[in-house]
């Protein structure tokens, strides 16, 4: 098979189908998967002709990563640089060209869904005020995030203020989690397209994949160790929902009872 073994694997493959993150993450354009593509590499196979036998023989080029996984991570608290990203100038890929761009940092992205952007409300002033429906993308980003976003309708309802604070100190843990999920499924995807050719560079290319694998791993842990964590938000979630509880039946009027005769 000729082509973009990455490109191909991130835009075609039906084998990254089943993941809601992916779904999500992958929601409405392939912005996403040049940058993916940008901090995975790739391998791209054309056809050459051979001048000594007069028959087509693969060339394989190899991409290396431009990217690190604190480029795609983003942070709440520094805007975004311009960075180099490959620009995929033709459907397939198959031309290598970069452009420079603020790319969109899973931290933004996390960040718009709950808060919105632009004027627009995000999902958290949806549940809080009941207005509006949500989108096809801020639906598949829900399936995305299902325990956190169980907890902000919970907020929403007893306490608004403290559903709008979960969300905030929840976005660097929540996006760490689903490039986590996103790197691993799109390297797994990557690989298998790769282990399908028989060119000698394929083994070069994953072994280089699989140190490039776990240096991502180590990083995005090392990132979830400078967040809020887990726990923490567990913590967070508890203590506002009490709380809220509390203050609501406080402001409930008494239910009256009726007196005996």
């Amino acid at each position: 098979m000729l082509g973009n073994i990455a490109w191909a694997s991130l835009t075609e493959s039906p084998t990254l189908g089943g993941s809601a993150v992916i779904s999500w993450a992958s929601h409405g354009d392939k912005e996403m998967a040049k940058i993916i593509m940008s901090l995975t590499g790739s391998l791209v196979i054309t056809a050459e002709q051979d001048s000594d036998t007069d028959k087509e023989a693969p060339k394989v080029e190899e991409w290396i990563p431009i990217l690190n996984i604190k480029d795609v991570l983003g942070s709440t608290k520094i805007e975004r640089p311009n960075l180099s990203i490959y620009s995929c100038p033709d459907d397939d890929c198959m031309e290598k060209a970069t452009e420079q761009m603020a790319i969109p940092t899973m931290v933004d992205r996390v960040s718009t869904m709950f808060f919105g952007e632009s004027g627009s409300i995000g999902i958290v002033e949806k549940f809080i005020t009941n207005q509006g429906s949500l989108s096809d993308e801020e639906m598949a980003f829900m399936e995305a995030i299902p325990i956190h976003g169980k907890r902000i309708r919970d907020l929403a309802i007893v306490s608004p203020g403290g559903a709008r604070y979960y969300a905030k100190s929840a976005i660097e843990t929540i996006a760490a989690e689903l490039v986590d999920e996103f790197i691993a499924t799109a390297i797994r995807s990557i690989r298998k397209a790769a282990h399908a050719h028989s060119y000698e560079m394929n083994t070069s290319f994953l072994k280089k994949l699989a140190e490039h694998e776990d240096k991502i791993l180590a990083e995005i842990k090392e990132y979830r160790n400078q967040v809020v964590y887990s726990g923490a938000l567990d913590q967070i979630y508890e203590g506002i929902r009490n709380s809220g509880e509390k203050k609501k039946l406080q402001m409930e009027p008494p239910t009256e009872t009726k007196s005996n005769k």
